[in-house]
């Protein structure tokens, strides 16, 4: 008997060969990654040594090993970045950093120490994680990857480093807060923190007007008062792009003497982020003018959006006859060229 497709599918033989060819191609991009790591090991050995492999991820901030605890693991870093310390006396002291392609861990392996140093993430950071015995098994089978390894270990261990604090050693800062993060954020930059202050005031602005400014009641608008709000937005959006403006700014900005604060002198340096005004405002701008259509039919009452309607209708007669002019005068001139001829 023929066995149909639909038959073989529900076998789940197509979903078993999809995941083992899944499975190879994963084992043959970490068996690239050890190749990196240890170049001068059997290619037998490092595709043994890969299905041992573990993937592991860790976001921004987190510690991956920490100095004085048991050393287990080997890591190899595939993205991201981390930031090497080392405690000396009473503070950390930063050591180095690695990135894709680099490893580390080997040290309390090969040593059977505790770990000697605290690795931190300062991204998001994936990496493949070999356990002791498959790591003593890659070292011990190839003598130049033993060589390499032993190499390493006189240049990494901290503890021989730093076992007399060096003068020169800069304490690291206390590591920021969520908050501090989310100020520090690209999104979170001058620029952007300047657009939604002009969006504050003017939300604030017309609170005042809907609550207590009776610009809006079943009579009508004041249509002064917001046409106000919008001219003053439009107005603040024009002026900071006018060159003398801009010149000024940079001139301001030049001014301070280096005996001022380097973190006032380094905020003041920030001017050009100033556009943030200009944008916000003119987008302010725009949203009142079509906004109050809006809100027209939302409010009780029809005077403000027959008042509305009045002057967009207006605005429609007046674009009409100035085309029809416009129609009008070719028309006459056409005629009048016909008559030269």
């Amino acid at each position: 008997m023929t066995r149909t497709s639909s038959d073989s599918t529900s076998d789940g033989r197509p979903t078993r060969v999809a995941g083992l060819l899944d499975g190879l191609k994963r084992t043959n991009r970490d068996s690239e990654w050890l190749a990196q790591t240890f170049p001068e090991a059997p290619a037998p050995l490092l595709l043994e040594t890969a299905g041992r492999l573990q993937r592991v991820r860790y976001g921004r901030g987190d510690v991956i090993v920490a100095e004085g605890e048991p050393a287990d693991r080997f890591y190899v870093i595939t993205s991201g970045e981390v930031e090497v310390t080392q405690r000396s006396a009473d503070r950390d002291v930063y050591v180095t950093t690695y990135g894709p392609g680099e490893h580390f861990g080997e040290v309390g392996l090969l040593s059977a120490l505790p770990r000697n140093a605290t690795v931190r993430a300062i991204s998001s950071v994936k990496m493949l994680s070999l356990d002791r015995e498959a790591f003593r098994q890659v070292v011990e089978h190839s003598e130049p990857t033993a060589a390499q390894m032993a190499q390493e270990l006189k240049t990494r261990d901290v503890p021989l480093m730093y076992a007399t604090p060096r003068g020169d050693a800069v304490p690291l800062p206390p590591w920021t807060r969520l908050v501090e993060r989310v100020f520090k954020h690209p999104r979170a930059m001058h620029y952007n923190r300047l657009i939604a202050l002009v969006l504050a005031v003017n939300a604030a602005v017309l609170w005042y007007g809907l609550a207590g400014g009776d610009w809006w009641s079943s009579e009508g608008a004041d249509l002064a008062a917001i046409a106000l709000v919008a001219q003053v937005n439009f107005g603040l959006a024009i002026i900071l792009r006018q060159p003398f403006v801009i010149n000024f700014l940079e001139w301001s900005a030049t001014l301070p003497p280096t005996s001022w604060p380097l973190r006032l002198r380094w905020m003041i340096a920030k001017w050009y982020h100033f556009g943030g005004l200009h944008v916000g405002a003119r987008d302010r701008g725009n949203a009142v003018v079509r906004g109050v259509r809006g809100l027209a039919h939302l409010l009780p009452g029809e005077g403000l959006a027959r008042r509305l309607g009045h002057g967009r209708r207006d605005l429609v007669r007046q674009r009409r006859a100035l085309r029809g002019h416009r129609r009008h005068g070719a028309t006459r001139s056409a005629c009048s060229r016909a008559r030269h001829l």
